[in-house]
């Protein structure tokens, strides 16, 4: 006898309807979230594949809606750009841009969003390091397209400083983002008044153990927005943090993460909102370090070299305040009737 071990995915599972309209909006909602990500672009000289969000709204696709309607949702988002909707990366679009260098990237997210999905329906998406071996997986799709195709367009080149190594680094902070997401609002979610959420088992609890940790992560990001974030190539001299609009970014992201350990360890906030306070800085602190790092290497400077010890201190900080966002976000066992502070 074969046992279904097939659940719904988080998207799917919190609708009380799940009809043909329904179904229609998330694929479209879904597609214009990817067409929105792909618009944080960052360009590189060396190669014409560009750094963007498009491959974090992939995986975050495949691991909210499942297998089918995930991968509906990339096939809707192609057929989007090639009809001539300003969809694609840059704002591009049509069949010569869905041919052309990137196209095999295209083609991966439709693979990447449906295996993400398939494990996510089975329990993957449960704990975010599970669902970061999923996404994983998802991302070496989106590599053998794109790198597969790539490489009738590389001219002798090595199709992997052209199309991988570069993309390494941003693609494992994109990913493990992801990955934190959806567990962690999954657990979140168990905390409310509500009923029928797969993976909310009763006396599970969503409570905050790692506030310690978010203050640490918060005190690197003060300190490294006030550090010298690297060399000014023009004056040859040390840039401070704050200099830039984004070391102010970073200081007020590290307040935002003081504030919300206070009031979570006063008790004012819920976890549902203390854990939605806390991700929501640790992605503005990722995306700050994440941001001017490849700045770096689109300057082609050696960027271990040419960074300043600021922005190393901010990337740990992120990190930090990351690794704390998941533990929280990771169900934890309690009494009956109790819950841990």
């Amino acid at each position: 006898m074969r046992v279904n071990t097939r659940t719904e995915a988080l998207a799917v599972a919190l609708l009380p309807q799940k009809g043909i309209l329904v179904q229609a909006t998330l694929v479209l909602a879904a597609s214009a979230f990817t067409a929105l990500a792909a618009q944080a672009r960052i360009n590189l000289p060396f190669t014409p594949v560009p750094i963007t969000g498009q491959t974090f709204a992939v995986l975050l696709v495949g691991a909210l809606l499942g297998s089918r309607l995930g991968a509906a949702s990339m096939i809707t988002y192609w057929c989007q750009g090639v009809a001539g909707l300003p969809v694609f990366a840059g704002g591009m679009s049509g069949w010569a841009y869905a041919t052309g260098p990137t196209g095999g990237y295209l083609v991966g997210f439709i693979a990447a969003a449906y295996a993400v999905g398939f494990l996510a329906e089975r329990g993957w998406d449960r704990r975010p390091w599970t669902l970061a071996l999923a996404m994983l997986a998802g991302q070496v799709l989106i590599y053998a397209g794109g790198l597969s195709w790539l490489a009738h367009f590389t001219s002798g080149k090595s199709v992997f400083e052209l199309g991988l190594y570069p993309f390494i680094p941003g693609d494992s902070v994109k990913l493990l983002l992801a990955a934190s997401l959806v567990p962690s609002g999954r657990a979140a979610l168990g905390t409310l008044p509500m009923s029928g959420l797969p993976g909310a088992a009763t006396g599970w609890t969503l409570a905050l153990p790692w506030r310690w940790l978010y203050s640490l992560g918060a005190a690197l990001l003060v300190i490294g927005s006030l550090l010298p974030w690297g060399i000014d190539a023009g004056r040859q001299a040390s840039v401070n943090g704050l200099v830039a609009g984004e070391g102010i970014v970073t200081l007020v992201a590290a307040a935002l993460a003081f504030v919300g350990v206070a009031l979570a360890w006063r008790g004012v906030f819920a976890p549902f909102l203390s854990h939605l306070w806390q991700s929501t800085v640790a992605i503005v602190a990722g995306f700050v370090a994440f941001f001017n790092i490849i700045h770096a290497v689109a300057d082609e400077t050696f960027w271990l070299a040419s960074v300043g010890p600021g922005l190393a201190v901010i990337a740990v900080g992120a990190v930090v305040i990351f690794l704390a966002a998941v533990g929280e976000g990771a169900p934890e066992a309690s009494p009956a009737g109790g819950q841990e502070n």
